[in-house]
């Protein structure tokens, strides 16, 4: 019995090292050896009997040992092989110099060394080669830029001079002459969106060397949705260059003309849509101004994530409008302090409401379930697990409310002493403060009010009917939201009625919002409370359509349409928050502006001197509502025949992250 015993153990120590082995064998390449000991392995498992299932067992419980051994062993052989590779080279040069027909004497074998020197001196004659290679480039880049040294940017106007008839513009509409069709992608035949309007006596004389139009107007056309395809099969351009010589009245958007933008995929943002065909298919028109640039290259890495051989300067908004401003940093409204101020808000603030109502309607009663726990006495160690999760939060609370106290003092003394030493003292700047607080306390202020709820179902009965309560709330909470969904409709039917570009009185906006908050319910939430899906907590909450309906995003969109439509809409924002508004109009995204000529400003790919001429640069834009893939630009290049014949093929591409 003993000796079974030993052999049975021998087997399955045998399954056990060999599958281990022929893991390890695997890892490092050695085929060969892993499928050997692989089979000893089934040999073993099939000689041994149930000795297979210890084996195989064993090797589950030692396989932590491999995150360990498997490094090791490919260190090694990786080392081996870098041996025997130096070993082979060093064999095949002796071999070529022993062997020469053009030596009446023997080469001395190579040694080590010289195999690391002449190594080294190929490295050196890479290195002069290439120097060779950037210096040549360096000097066809100055002959470029001193034969073609300017670039347009296309500068949107902030103000818009609304007194002026604007000569070029982004977005809206085209002027061009009733005879000229509008534009389509190739064979499919679908009509493409307008982007921009150049009037070509605006731009610069030493633009493109002096060559293109410098009569009429250049138009530009895509399609948003497909910015970006690649041209693999006839028909399928998504981008077109029309240059008329005379203006005609604004054409109106043809039929079928897609939305500007897919709002699946990363682009513009539309919060009010509620599906593609509640997005818009026109742009929003803004004036531009055309600014000579002087093209200038800068060493380093810029708006890119690696070092190029040439790279453009950033455009600066001090540049181009006189103002210094973070190019890295964009202003951001209140939506608390920026309501809507049209009939037009209202109804976009109203469409998101019904839009989050679509959206938790279609949830199910178990997304709304909480706790998860059903054994007695949970609530009473959810209370102490509360108390202990609140001591983190509580202490960071300590420690940054006063320092922020102590910024606002600062700043509404108008003491800059004092916030050159805040700001020298730490690493608690006044920016994150001033969104670390608030949502620190918030979050307190939540936790505590749920240890309160808590405390009064302690014992078992009222426990029980806590649990039966959450359970009966969570199962009528996605029907209450489809019930809300005919009072939300109605409430948007009667807005629509108005004119959206009409101001809409401020105790009008008070009695619809009262009407939209009064629509509540007050649930119970599961929250995740522990890294991963598990929901082992709650929070007692009033939800109601107007929660999460009205976000920056949607503040920043309707202020924008006010401030670009006419005089008597912008000036119903009020002068601060008109501020705030140019910021956004101003901001150049990455350093990156709209442009003509010159060189392009990629984000990933190089710039050379032999890069074909740029006719259109479209960057990524808040205030036309343009993001290009990810924050990416289009371009439209051209040839020096298109440019002498004025005739453009507008084959675009995008670039993004």
């Amino acid at each position: 019995m003993q000796v079974f015993e030993l052999t049975e153990n021998m087997f399955a120590w045998g399954i056990t090292f060999f599958t281990l082995g022929a893991t390890i064998a695997f890892w490092v390449n050695e085929y060969r050896v892993s499928v050997a000991a692989l089979g000893l392995s089934l040999i073993l498992m099939f000689l041994g009997g149930e000795a297979w299932l210890h084996g195989l067992m064993g090797a589950l419980l030692l396989s932590p040992l491999l995150f360990i051994v498997l490094p090791i062993a490919g260190m090694l052989k990786r080392r081996r092989l870098r041996r025997k590779r130096e070993q082979w080279i060093v064999a095949k040069m002796t071999a070529k110099a022993t062997s020469s027909p053009n030596q009446g004497t023997v080469r001395p074998p190579l040694t080590s060394v010289k195999y690391e020197t002449t190594i080294a001196q190929r490295k050196a004659e890479d290195e002069r080669k290439r120097a060779e290679h950037s210096a040549l480039q360096t000097k066809k880049m100055e002959l470029r830029l001193q034969s073609d040294p300017i670039s347009a940017v296309l500068c949107p106007q902030v103000p818009i001079r609304f007194e002026e008839t604007p000569r070029s513009w982004l977005g809206g509409l085209p002027q061009m002459p009733i005879d000229i069709a509008w534009p389509r992608a190739g064979q499919n035949g679908t009509p493409l969106n307008f982007a921009a309007q150049i009037c070509c006596e605006d731009l610069p004389a030493e633009l493109w060397r002096g060559k293109g139009p410098r009569e009429g107007w250049l138009l530009l056309f895509i399609d948003g949705l497909r910015a970006g395809d690649d041209f693999h099969e006839e028909g399928t351009e998504w981008s077109t260059v029309l240059h008329i010589n005379k203006l005609g009245p604004e054409r109106a958007a043809p039929d079928g003309l897609n939305p500007v933008q897919d709002i699946e995929m990363s682009g513009a943002h539309y919060d009010d849509a509620f599906d593609q065909r509640d997005v818009p298919t026109v742009w929003r028109r803004w004036p531009i101004d055309i600014i000579p640039q002087r093209v200038e290259l800068v060493e380093g890495k810029v708006i890119s994530f690696q070092a190029r051989e040439f790279a453009l300067r950033s455009t600066t908004t001090k540049e181009l409008y006189g103002i210094e401003s973070k190019e890295d940093a964009h202003q951001k409204l209140d939506p608390d302090q920026c309501p809507p101020l049209t009939w037009g808000g209202a109804l976009s603030f109203v469409k998101l409401a019904i839009k989050t109502q679509r959206k938790l309607a279609s949830l199910k009663a178990t997304d709304y379930t909480a706790p998860s726990r059903s054994t007695p006495g949970w609530v009473a160690e959810m209370i102490h697990e509360l108390e202990i999760d609140l001591e983190k939060p509580q202490k960071a609370l300590d420690l940054k409310a006063p320092r922020l106290r102590a910024y606002e003092a600062a700043i509404k003394a108008n003491d800059n002493q004092a916030l050159a030493e805040l700001d020298a003292s730490g690493q608690l700047k006044y920016s994150s403060l001033k969104k670390d607080v608030p949502s620190l306390e918030k979050r307190i202020a939540k936790m505590k009010h749920t240890m309160e709820r808590l405390k009064g179902h302690i014992d078992s009965a009222a426990e029980q009917a806590l649990s039966d309560a959450i359970t009966a709330n969570a199962a009528g909470t996605p029907g209450w939201w489809t019930d809300q969904g005919p009072k939300l409709e109605a409430i948007k039917d009667t807005i629509a009625k108005n004119d959206p570009d009409t101001r809409l009185p401020p105790e009008e906006w008070a009695a619809l919002y009262a009407e939209l908050a009064s629509i509540r319910r007050e649930v119970v939430n599961p929250e995740r409370r522990y890294d991963g899906d598990r929901r082992d907590g709650l929070s007692w909450q009033v939800i109601s359509p107007v929660d999460r309906a009205w976000t920056h995003m949607s503040a920043r969109e309707h202020y924008l349409h006010l401030y670009a439509h006419s005089p008597a809409l912008r000036d119903l924002i009020p002068a601060d928050t008109q501020d705030k508004v140019a910021q956004i109009a101003r901001a150049i995204n990455w350093g990156r502006p709209h442009r003509m000529g010159g060189l392009a400003d990629p984000l990933q790919g190089e710039i050379g001197p032999d890069d074909p001429p740029l006719l259109f640069q479209i960057a990524s834009d808040d205030a036309l509502n343009w993001m290009w893939g990810d924050a990416g630009a289009i371009y439209i290049r051209t040839s020096e025949a298109e440019l002498l014949a004025c005739k453009f093929q507008g084959i675009g591409s995008l670039e993004c992250h």
